[in-house]
Formats: structure tokens, C-alpha cells, sequence
């Protein structure tokens, strides 16, 4: 939540968000994008009472304290991001004002997805035995190909449009690195699976190192000025609205 809001809301870039859960409605006008606003803060406050409910609950299990804030965590960052494209809408739309041009690379998603990585391999060295249940392998080795496979295609693509050779050749070296890494951690957590021993945990906990490396080393490369567009182009009065979105969610009541 903390990564999310660093980029969206502290940031006020003026880029459109365009992840699956945004982008999910044919039509993304500033007021249709409020009403899914309201819909979020409802399930946030579902989700928030439900997470108190646990606490109080004597019989409550820990991990379900975790799934709830998990929820709680995912509701509230789409909820982030929601409110992070009707300020870029509503901002763009004021006289003198002028859309982002886009890059290469989607600075959100790649940042997105490669934290993603993170967090799932984070959970995994920091695991013990008893608490990697195969339900759990399953979830996050299917979090870590999931994006593997997003920031990979980004910037594979990316790499195919950019004119210097030698840049190109970075890309697809970036690219090669993290998908190798990710293989060999998703062999170990498939082993460790079918065999739960020391043996083949400390081989998912090693290779966790080097997908860390080397999708944090993606990130930064793709992430570069170069690769990522203009933002928006907004007057003061543009930006001082935007900002006002952002840092007063109750704006919409």
C-alpha cells in the first residue's frame, strides 16, 4: 500500500493508470470512474469490519487475520488507484491542458508487477516449513509467473521498438535473466512441493535471491526517461485540482 501510494498519490505524476482493474469498463469517463469509487469505499468498509471482527474473535486463527488484511490491502490500493485516474482525468480536462504521451513502458505496471515479485519472494524466504502449505506454494508461485510474465512482455516489446542496437540487446539480456531465475525458483517450488525436505526449501530459498536481483535490475532499467513517456502537460490550477483529488478522498461526497 505504502509502494502504491508513493507513486500514485505522493508523486501526482500526471499519467493515466491503466491496470486490469481500472481499465476493466469499455467506457472510463470521470464520473463513471466515481461511481466505481463508491463502490470500492463500500467494500472497504465492508472489508475493514470484517478485519475487526477477527481480531475480537476468540476463535480466530492467524491466518485468517492475514487473508482478511490481505483483502483489506488489495481493496484499498484498486481504490488508490481509482482515485490516482479521475484526478489525471479530471486534471487534463482543464483549459491549456494536454494528455501524457505514452512510452515504451508502463511506469506503473512494471513498478507494480515488479513489487509484486518481491512480496511473493519476501513471503517465501521468510516462511518456515510448517507454514508453506501447498495451497500457499500454489498462490505464490502462481503470483510470481503471473508477473514474471506481465513485466517481461512490457519490456520485451519494448525492447523490439527502440532503435539503438545496443539497447535492444539490454532489453533482451534483462528479459533473459529474469525469466531463467524465475524458472529455477518455479522448478524448486514445484520439488519442494512434491517433497517437502530441508533440502528442497533451501533450494527455493537461494533461488529467491536471484529473481530478486535481477526483476529489481528490470525495473530500474525500464523504468529509465527514456523508455517511459511524457506526463500530462497541466497548468497550476490543473495540478493544485489534482493534488486536491488525491489528498481528499471525501472530495466525491
Amino acid at each position: 500500500m505504502q509502494a502504491v501510494a508513493e507513486l500514485l498519490i505522493l508523486s501526482c505524476d500526471g499519467r493515466p493508470v491503466k491496470t486490469e482493474h481500472v481499465m476493466s469498463s469499455h467506457t472510463n469517463s470521470p464520473s463513471q470512474i466515481k461511481d466505481r469509487i463508491f463502490t470500492s469505499m463500500k467494500s472497504l468498509t465492508l472489508s475493514m469490519k470484517n478485519v475487526i471482527t477477527l481480531v475480537h474473535m476468540i476463535t480466530t486463527k492467524w491466518t485468517e487475520i492475514v487473508e482478511a488484511l490481505q483483502e483489506l490491502t488489495n481493496i484499498t490500493v484498486s481504490f488508490v488507484e481509482l482515485c490516482s485516474h479521475v484526478a489525471y482525468l479530471t486534471a487534463i480536462n482543464f483549459p491549456d491542458c494536454s494528455q501524457a504521451l505514452p512510452g515504451l513502458v508502463d511506469k506503473y505496471c512494471v513498478c507494480l508487477a515488479g513489487l509484486e515479485i518481491k512480496l511473493s519472494c519476501v513471503q517465501l524466504k521468510r516462511s518456515r516449513i510448517d507454514e508453506l502449505s501447498p495451497q500457499l506454494i500454489i498462490d505464490l508461485c502462481s503470483n510470481i509467473s503471473k508477473h514474471i510474465a506481465i513485466i517481461t512482455d512490457i519490456c520485451r516489446t519494448a525492447g523490439q521498438k527502440v532503435s539503438d542496437e545496443s539497447t535492444q540487446d539490454q532489453f533482451k539480456l534483462c528479459v533473459k535473466s529474469v525469466t531463467c531465475a524465475a524458472g529455477c525458483l518455479i522448478a524448486s517450488i514445484k520439488c519442494y512441493k512434491s517433497n517437502a525436505s530441508p533440502t528442497h526449501h533451501s533450494r527455493v530459498l537461494v533461488f529467491c535471491e536471484p529473481v530478486l536481483a535481477s526483476s529489481a535490475a528490470l525495473v530500474s532499467f525500464a523504468t529509465e526517461e527514456d523508455f517511459i513517456g511524457n506526463e500530462a502537460i497541466l497548468t497550476s490550477e490543473a495540478k493544485d485540482a489534482q493534488k486536491a483529488i488525491l489528498g481528499r478522498y471525501d472530495l466525491f461526497n
